[in-house]
């Protein structure tokens, strides 16, 4: 489920990378996809967005969004959170 889900996401240049080992899944946001220069300031309005509408994840790099949901996350909850870092994404992007 997650490597579906995350591959929607490839579309957006924001995303530099995704590297996921099981349910270990980490967002690289970069500035640009060729030079992957970090975008650490876009990377915590991400994270600030997501807090305040119920996604709470940790940032690592300073541009590397990590998510490591319990072993018992539903489907559900991964839709939810997929869901929201995109609206997060879409939103602030087209807020720029």
């Amino acid at each position: 489920f997650p490597t579906r889900r995350s591959s929607d996401l490839q579309k957006y240049e924001c995303i530099g990378d995704i590297r996921i080992i099981g349910l270990l899944i980490t967002f690289e946001i970069v500035k640009n996809r060729v030079s992957k220069e970090k975008d650490d300031e876009f990377t915590e309005r991400i994270l600030y967005y997501c807090l305040r509408n119920g996604l709470s994840f940790k940032l690592s790099n300073g541009n590397c969004i990590t998510w490591h949901p319990p072993l018992i996350v539903t489907r559900q909850q991964l839709a939810f959170a997929f869901n929201l870092l995109e609206e997060a994404i879409v939103y602030l992007l087209n807020k720029e």
